[in-house]
């Protein structure tokens, strides 16, 4: 038995390649890596050198050398590119080139604004894996919206092995801070931004790397700060971020400001919402990556997704409906004429309430009905309170929906001369209305244009539309045949013997039940346009109304036309012409433009925004939606005028 010098290389079958410390004979100790082994002498093969082989004329079996080279080939990739060692997933092409993209560089300060649907999570954690393994990344910090922290933490263990503590106040309340003893943590920014614990994030430790997930929610405005981008502008200005990279799908949301602020978090050095647009799109491919669902491919080159068709379904109202909306439209125009006489907050609190009353009544008969009655029990009772204070600012779409709802209630402001009297006129003529003229033609298309079984998406704003979709929808197809999401995961709805229950069901009991199809129905509202993958099953989408962001249909059309959808996604659009919802699509065409502008600066082909958002191409359909904003609702009085300035 010749015994081994120290230092000669040999090779263990698990622990791979090591030298030789010093040999005892039936046993070894070897140092792998940085670890001390004392190993048995038979488990052990010399790993003869170069000039071993030279000396000796022999060389070894060309099969084992190739498999050997194409093994430092894949770690050296690995090393770059993080896609082999930990990854559970099928990779896609654009998912590997954004990868490569952000930890090409370090410090890592980049927007990932792939489409809704392309998988970024995985490409998170694509971009964590290598730096993670090679040290770069110690220290983590993973901000996402409330309800989906918990998908967050599933999700980088199960498909990397990446394991983050979920932050919550009551393990933060002690005097050991909860940053202190935690490294790699995933948390919500919602509760992030709450003074107490934004004081105590702000005092921690800086951070590597900090990712935001649905980072639209971080755009600031023009003239009011907000509490979530604060949270990450002061992180930037206490310099505890080192990396930043945020993910969103849509990144502009029709307001140049807010995108120019998201910008400005990534790279204030090119960025600045206070100087011109157009200065500044030449620089969106430094700090901003978009791939779009037209081009991305699969590992073969094939095409993942199929063109979206979208149809719009007009409907018309029965005449007292048309009465109603007649009354309702004077209403809102005298009040505007009232508050245009004001000045100062007093007006801003009458325009905030008007808007929010048009977009009720948009959605629904039975959403502007509650509104008004609550506001008409509201002034009786308190005439004589006065505010002009304004709600703050909604963090999440269904709070903005929410507070549409509720503001009517709130505002203890009179509209106009005599308003008590004519609530009680809306209220009388919303009471004699039974049926929907907006519901019936959804059921009609649900019977007439769907197959048989067919499952459907439905979304809308508002929850006392979502109400009564579920109630028509079960009175047509059967107790139990529709499940709800929204954000309190409660809803009233009225029982065929015409008493209100309140159902409660959870966001994720709703949306397994629906994958499963134990329920072919799913009404939501924005609560369930992020963040929940709905495209196993359905392919087909409703909008009950229509948003005012434009931003948001993407996000609702998002849950079906994502990876692994298998068939091409249809879309259709309930519509009344001679409402306020053909003005908001009007408004449509400027808001567009300047997403269209933004995005396709970052990207190798232009992007067709109206495709992207709608599933429609060109402006003939914009030209189309003009044409009927001028043509007005009428009555005997005259033409009635849309609400100008909704945004």
């Amino acid at each position: 038995m010749t015994a081994l010098a120290p230092d000669c290389p040999v090779r263990h079958l698990r622990r791979g390649e090591g030298r030789v410390v010093h040999d005892l004979g039936d046993t070894i100790i070897v140092r792998f890596g940085a670890a001390l082994e004392q190993v048995e002498r038979g488990e052990l093969e010399v790993v003869r050198s170069l000039a071993d082989a030279l000396t000796e004329g022999v060389s070894d079996d060309p099969l084992a050398a190739l498999a050997r080279a194409q093994a430092l080939l894949i770690r050296s990739i690995n090393d770059q590119w993080g896609v082999f060692s930990r990854s559970r997933v099928q990779l896609l092409p654009h998912q590997l080139w954004v990868c490569r993209q952000v930890t090409q560089h370090w410090p890592a300060r980049w927007l990932v604004a792939d489409d809704v649907g392309l998988g970024k999570t995985i490409e998170a954690g694509l971009i964590l894996t290598p730096l993670l393994a090679g040290g770069r990344i110690q220290r983590l910090l993973i901000l996402a919206p409330a309800r989906l922290v918990p998908q967050w933490r599933a999700r980088m263990k199960s498909m990397f092995d990446i394991r983050l503590q979920e932050y919550t106040r009551e393990q933060d309340r002690g005097k050991i801070s909860f940053w202190d003893t935690a490294s790699q943590v995933v948390a919500s920014f919602h509760t992030l931004r709450q003074p107490a614990a934004r004081d105590r994030l702000l005092a921690a430790e800086p951070w590597d790397m900090v990712m935001v997930d649905e980072a639209h929610h971080f755009q600031a405005q023009e003239r009011i700060s907000t509490q979530t981008y604060d949270l990450l502008r002061e992180l930037q200005d206490k310099s505890r971020i080192q990396s930043l990279v945020l993910f969103t799908g849509t990144p502009h949301r029709g307001k140049d400001f807010g995108f120019l602020a998201l910008m400005r978090l990534i790279r204030p050095d090119l960025f600045d919402p206070r100087q011109p647009v157009g200065d500044q799109l030449p620089k969106l491919r430094e700090a901003m990556i978009r791939n779009n669902k037209a081009l991305v491919t699969d590992l073969e080159g094939k095409r993942l997704f199929q063109p979206v068709s979208t149809e719009t379904v007009d409907y018309d109202y029965a005449p007292a409906e048309a009465a109603f909306y007649q009354t309702m439209s004077a209403f809102i125009l005298d009040g505007r004429a009232y508050a245009l006489n004001l000045t100062g907050r007093e007006q801003s609190a009458r325009m905030l309430l008007l808007i929010a009353l048009q977009k009720l009544a948009a959605s629904s008969i039975a959403a502007i009905r509650s509104a008004l009655e609550r506001r008409r029990a509201m002034l009786a009772e308190a005439v004589q309170r006065v505010t002009a204070d304004l709600p703050e600012e909604a963090e999440t779409l269904d709070e903005a929906a929410e507070q549409d709802e509720a503001l009517p209630d709130q505002v203890a402001l009179f509209l106009m001369q005599g308003e008590i009297e004519r609530l009680d006129e809306l209220v009388a003529l919303a009471r004699g209305i039974t049926a929907e003229a907006k519901i019936a033609r959804l059921i009609a298309l649900i019977d007439e244009q769907l197959p048989s079984g067919e499952p459907l998406l439905l979304f809308t704003e508002y929850k006392a539309t979502q109400a009564l979709v579920i109630a028509a929808l079960e009175a047509r197809f059967g107790k139990g045949c529709v499940g709800f999401i929204n954000g309190d995961e409660r809803l009233a709805v009225q029982e065929p013997d015409g008493a209100i229950r309140v159902r409660s069901l959870s966001r994720d009991a709703a949306a397994d039940d629906f994958n499963a199809g134990r329920t072919r129905f799913l009404v939501s509202t924005e609560a369930g346009g992020e963040g929940i993958d709905l495209q196993d099953r359905c392919a087909t989408l409703v909008h009950v109304d229509l948003p005012w962001n434009p931003m948001r249909l993407h996000q609702r059309v998002g849950r079906l036309n994502r990876y692994g959808q298998k068939r091409a996604v249809r879309v259709f659009l309930l519509r009344n012409p001679a409402t306020v919802e053909a003005r908001i699509w009007a408004l449509l065409e400027a808001k567009l433009a300047r997403i269209q502008a933004a995005l396709s600066a970052s990207m190798e082909e232009a992007e067709d925004i109206a495709q992207l958002v709608i599933g429609m191409q060109g402006g003939r359909f914009f030209d189309e939606l003009f044409g009927r904003c001028r043509i007005g609702f009428f009555n005997g009085r005259g033409r009635i005028r849309f609400l100008a300035g909704a945004e």
